[in-house]
């Protein structure tokens, strides 16, 4: 790991280095982001300090992200959706190889700004939960890969509105004129039936089932899932939740035919 990049942490936490609760060399060595995001949150907690960890990991992840695939920062999202880097690690005298996917979108066919924004930042959020461990933050991938595949979805839709409101009606969408206020599964069914389709028609069931665990931020409806054994929150689901984000995206990147 650069050491500028452990310069940055420091300075966006007023310390020193060797206050951030880990070694230089410690981290050069394992070059693991999560080992950063640690020591920011093991020196914040330590000194009572006001301030947000996501903060101080907005401006590093990317970098260290691109960092591990051993390649510039992106401009403006040209990578792949997901690159799986692989790690060792050593457990009992033994070597195994863990794999650790980064979600990194291909944001070239967004237009618009205020989406790009959000999606930038929705990206960076997962990206640093799927980096602490998606086995100890298995909610919050469930959440933001159904929220990002929503976001990329609705941005694709409104490039060609006018016959996505034409496609919704047919659809039975309750605001056909209205694509922000559709749902992810409304807005998988328009984007099966559009000239040509944007998606295939096997992910309207998994595009469904996402929408159903990204739900999971409301309390309410979380507890009535619980008390009836509806949805639990696992690993397993947020791994499914992020590769069907992964095939949303590759779909809508496809060139037309």
């Amino acid at each position: 790991m650069k050491r500028n990049l452990i310069k940055e942490i420091a300075a966006k936490t007023r310390v020193k280095e060797e206050g951030l609760g880990v070694t230089l060399s410690r981290i050069k060595k394992r070059e693991d982001l999560r080992s950063i995001e640690q020591a920011a949150c093991y020196y914040i907690k330590k000194n009572n300090l006001d301030i947000n960890v996501s903060s101080i990991m907005d401006d590093v992840t990317r970098a260290a992200v691109q960092g591990f695939k051993q390649r510039p920062i992106r401009q403006s999202g040209t990578a792949p959706i997901a690159t799986h880097v692989q790690k060792t690690v050593r457990t009992r005298g033994e070597k195994r190889t863990r794999k650790a996917a980064f979600v990194s979108p291909d944001l070239t066919f967004v237009q618009n700004d205020a989406l790009r924004s959000m999606l930038q930042r929705d990206i960076d959020e997962l990206n640093i939960a799927i980096s602490a461990g998606i086995d100890k933050t298995r909610k919050i991938c469930m959440v933001m890969a159904g929220s990002i595949a929503e976001t990329l979805l609705l941005e694709k839709l409104m490039q060609d509105s006018q016959q996505a409101s034409s496609v919704a009606h047919t659809q039975k969408v309750k605001h056909p004129e209205d694509l922000d206020r559709w749902e992810l599964g409304e807005m998988v069914r328009v984007a099966t039936q559009m000239n040509p389709p944007l998606l295939p028609t096997d992910l309207i069931t998994l595009a469904d089932q996402v929408r159903e665990w990204r739900n999971l931020i409301h309390p309410g409806r979380e507890l009535r899932d619980a008390r009836n054994k509806e949805i639990e929150i696992s690993k397993g689901r947020a791994n499914a939740a992020v590769s069907v984000l992964q095939i949303i995206e590759e779909h809508l990147n496809k060139p037309k035919k």
